[in-house]
């Protein structure tokens, strides 16, 4: 998220999940699974890709 450059809650809104959800990934309370996790993951090869999200 932070090689995005949104703060947690725009971050949450552009991938479509909730804060709270953003924030335990952060802390390592949960761990994120299944379309987020692939998500996750070509954001952290290509933050950018986080502009394409923006507009859907």
């Amino acid at each position: 998220r932070e090689a995005t450059g949104l703060k947690q809650q725009d971050f949450a809104a552009a991938v479509g999940v909730s804060y709270e959800l953003v924030k335990s990934w952060e802390t390592k309370r949960r761990h994120p699974t299944g379309a987020a996790r692939k998500l996750l993951l070509l954001l952290q090869g290509n933050p950018l890709i986080i502009n394409l999200l923006k507009v859907v």
